[in-house]
């Protein structure tokens, strides 16, 4: 297994290059297929194109494939770590969760790797190693994770009155006399002619709205409706990369913004979050 480097020093952690350590390791293609809920199709796929191996033949000596074994470049060359916590630092950087990355690198039941995920994540060699790729990567994707968030935030801040319009019209109120003729009626008490009210709403041009942060339109016996991403799960995956509190002065510095200028639309050039998001941006990638 190995980190695929591009240009600028960045790392991808691919899951086909965390099965190919599997697959070094002797592990089976049904075996390697359920570790990565992929199809044991995919997993021949990634043996013939990805991991460069040529197919194996009949009688193939056990010499040949240790050979091919040793052309494997290390995972993470650091002396100061085992195998195993190598790759629970690869598992971590796809997951960010110790437990799971645990259990994945060690190939052990919930309740272990539960017990020792979150003291692995603060072994002082396991996070030394963790700074360190997660410098490498904030280098070549870090404009990405800012995209991401940007997409995040977005959705949680969202007002579904940038896509619809609401409205009521005040209609006249009539009756039917005896001899079928229409006629206003009037209160009896005030005098007053009686109205009553129906609302409506109405979906706003296409190009008017901001069509990302719709999840679905749908056309029902009811009318259309319009369905938003989640925002409860928006702001939770924000939580993870800004805090609480940052993601508060991302919220006030949106609303304030919208207020200044009159204007209901989402900005995230001129709305604040930016600036709240690349406050000490170091923190983005600080562990659990």
């Amino acid at each position: 297994m190995w980190l695929k480097h591009y240009e600028g020093g960045g790392v991808d952690v691919q899951k086909w290059e965390l099965a190919y350590i599997d697959y070094q390791n002797g592990m089976k293609y049904k075996d390697i297929a359920a570790k990565h809920d992929v199809s044991i199709n995919t997993v021949k796929s990634w043996k013939s194109r990805k991991w460069n191996a040529p197919p194996e033949k009949k009688g193939a000596t056990k010499k040949e494939k240790v050979a091919h074994k040793k052309e494997v470049q290390p995972v993470i060359d650091n002396d100061a770590l085992t195998e195993q916590q190598k790759l629970f630092c690869l598992y971590y950087l796809q997951y960010f969760n110790a437990t799971k990355s645990y259990q994945q690198a060690y190939g052990c039941d919930y309740k272990t790797a539960n017990a020792n995920g979150s003291r692995l994540l603060v072994n002082a060699s396991v996070k030394a190693e963790l700074h360190r790729l997660k410098a490498e990567l904030q280098q070549d994707v870090y404009l990405d994770v800012k995209d991401l968030i940007r997409e995040y935030a977005k959705q949680a801040f969202a007002d579904i009155t940038d896509f619809v319009e609401f409205s009521s019209t005040e209609h006249k109120l009539y009756e039917y006399d005896d001899s079928g003729e229409k006629r206003e009626v009037f209160n009896e008490l005030t005098g007053e002619l009686e109205t009553y009210k129906s609302s409506q709403v109405a979906l706003k041009n296409s190009e008017e709205v901001d069509g990302t942060l719709i999840q679905e339109v749908k056309k029902g016996k009811d009318g259309v409706s319009v369905k938003l991403y989640d925002k409860q799960k928006a702001m939770s995956e924000l939580m993870k990369y800004l805090g609480g509190d940052r993601l508060r002065e991302a919220q006030i510095a949106s609303a304030i913004t919208k207020n200044k200028d009159g204007d209901d639309g989402f900005d995230m050039e001129d709305d604040g979050f930016l600036a709240a998001l690349e406050a000490e941006g170091e923190d983005l990638w600080s562990e659990e």
